[in-house]
């Protein structure tokens, strides 16, 4: 907020304009599906999405780099990705004692399904 009566909405990042990688290897990824936020001890945002570009392999993970903390993304790196076919990210969470640590969670990994996998185990997070 920026007084009383005033606030001030900007666009954090845009996966057709916000540069991917700057300064890093390219990616052939896309954000496209997010759908999830998490932030680090630092207050570093990370952008969670579903199964990116269409495809049956899960989501990926993209580290918004706000450089000037001025709350507009200067670029996106593609942090990770979930390769489990038929999986979806669904969040993110560091450890507070840890803030290098985080877990995951991830829903539908075909591997789990008990309809076309035998012994599978089910749907799991």
């Amino acid at each position: 907020m920026t007084g009383k009566k005033t606030a001030m909405v900007r666009e954090f990042v845009n996966g057709d304009v916000t540069p991917k990688n700057d300064g890093f290897a390219p990616t052939a990824g896309m954000l496209n599906s997010p759908d999830n936020l998490a932030q680090d001890a630092l207050g570093n945002i990370y952008i969670i999405e579903d199964a990116p570009n269409s495809s049956t392999t899960g989501g990926d993970i993209w580290f918004a780099r706000d450089k000037n903390n001025d709350g507009v993304a200067e670029s996106i790196d593609h942090f990770m990705s979930i390769r489990v076919n038929g999986s979806e990210a669904t969040g993110m969470i560091f450890n507070p004692a840890k803030p290098t640590e985080f877990v995951v969670a991830v829903q539908h990994p075909e591997s789990t399904n008990l309809d076309t996998t035998l012994d599978g185990l089910g749907d799991a997070v």
